[in-house]
């Protein structure tokens, strides 16, 4: 019969623990969804301190990201349509260490939030 090394048995026993603890870092999966009836351009999204985006997205698409709130603020988004107007929508206040889905979908009369995030305290 093997036996662990007494380094080796603390050691397999501290990974245990953090993988049963569930220590993960708390993140936020973003979904954009076009339903303007046109492709967008510049599309750029800003939370606290960062933001994300692309350069198009196409009628019926959407546009997925994941992101970890390190201080507290508004999620809001921006974008053009096809004529060069700017479009601008703040979003949800958001804190520290939230996690969950924030999805935003773009229409003509403007921007529908759907904001599902907890503390991951």
């Amino acid at each position: 019969m093997n036996k662990l090394p007494p380094l080796a048995a603390v050691a397999a026993i501290f990974l245990a623990s953090l993988l049963a603890a569930g220590c993960r870092t708390p993140v936020v999966d973003a979904t954009i969804t076009n339903n303007t009836g046109e492709t967008i351009r510049v599309l750029e999204v800003d939370y606290p301190n960062a933001s994300f985006g692309t350069s198009t997205l196409n009628q019926g698409a959407s546009f997925h990201y994941r992101f970890v709130i390190q201080d507290p603020g508004h999620v809001s988004l921006s974008y053009s349509d096809l004529r060069g107007q700017d479009h601008k929508a703040t979003g949800p206040a958001v804190d520290k260490g939230q996690q969950g889905t924030i999805s935003a979908v773009l229409n003509a009369s403007g921007v529908a939030w759907t904001p599902l995030l907890s503390s991951s305290h």
